[in-house]
């Protein structure tokens, strides 16, 4: 363990029995309050870390990061991936580092993974929320993934051009509310055009989100407590599929208003007030 300052860090690597060597990283490691797991999109894990980590470090929670398969420093296997391999490093994951039952957010791509975990092994996860998630994909969403895919395969198709790629991400990611604040955009462009991790395995990880459509019989069966939280100008997650998840969960509802997908960034404190409200700190 790290000592020092309520948000010490320790970062790791663990061989997993699936054949990957998992990055870990634990802030707050030299607190006594529960473990909270954090799992974003196809993205790196610092991203999220970064913006909301100390958050919930200051409620008092021990916070976990993982990197998935395809991002370094975790391992980054050839070709496309899919939920349920994610998920199975998880499970892993957990069991070695005996970190279950765990508490557990999970956001876009990480909200997938959850619902996977928590149908395959609800024993390792005391409770969880799920945040920009849904059933099947809609419209935005099929359309952002199949285009991607088709690009990184050698299809063919153009490259769009930088300053448009930025608009389409920046009305992907935000609501117009934020969109229409200068200080917001002028903020927020250095993120969008973030390019990725070098040797990150973008293809493999959009492939893994873009096969996985949950079936809502699959859902039904789950029982561990959950809350979800929808935004209201999600256009890659919209708000309608995050109540029927809710539904099908039997599972508390809340809307964050004002919001596009990118709530992390957009509604930092609203939503980890909603997430720490559910799972609750040390405090």
């Amino acid at each position: 363990m790290t000592a020092g300052s309520p948000t010490a860090t320790e970062t790791f690597a663990v061989p997993l029995p699936t054949g990957i060597t998992a990055s870990v990283n634990i802030d707050g490691v030299d607190g006594d309050g529960p473990h909270l797991l954090m799992l974003g999109g196809p993205h790196s894990a610092e991203l999220m870390r970064g913006f909301i980590g100390p958050r919930f470090t200051s409620a008092g929670f021990r916070l976990v990061t993982v990197e998935y398969r395809g991002i370094p420093p975790t391992d980054v296997p050839e070709g496309h991936y899919t939920v349920a391999q994610l998920t199975a490093d998880l499970i892993a994951l957990l069991e070695q580092c005996r970190l279950a039952p765990i508490r557990v957010y999970g956001y876009s791509l990480g909200a997938n993974v959850v619902l996977e975990l928590l149908a395959e092994r609800p024993d390792l996860v005391e409770r969880a929320v799920l945040g920009g998630t849904r059933t099947a994909h809609p419209f935005a969403s099929a359309e952002m993934h199949d285009e991607y895919l088709a690009r990184t395969a050698g299809s063919g198709e153009p490259e769009p051009p930088p300053h448009t790629e930025l608009l389409l991400r920046a009305r992907l990611m935000f609501g117009p509310r934020r969109l229409a604040s200068d200080a917001f955009t002028g903020a927020i462009r250095q993120v969008l055009t973030l390019p990725p991790t070098e040797g990150h395995n973008v293809p493999g990880l959009t492939a893994a989100s873009r096969g996985h459509e949950p079936s809502p019989d699959r859902l039904a069966t789950i029982r561990t407590p959950c809350r979800v939280i929808g935004f209201e100008h999600d256009v890659l997650t919209p708000a309608a599929g995050a109540r029927e998840i809710a539904r099908l969960l039997r599972a508390e509802y809340r809307e964050i208003r004002n919001c596009g997908h990118g709530a992390f960034i957009e509604q930092p404190r609203e939503l980890t007030r909603l997430v720490t409200e559910f799972l609750g700190g040390a405090a």
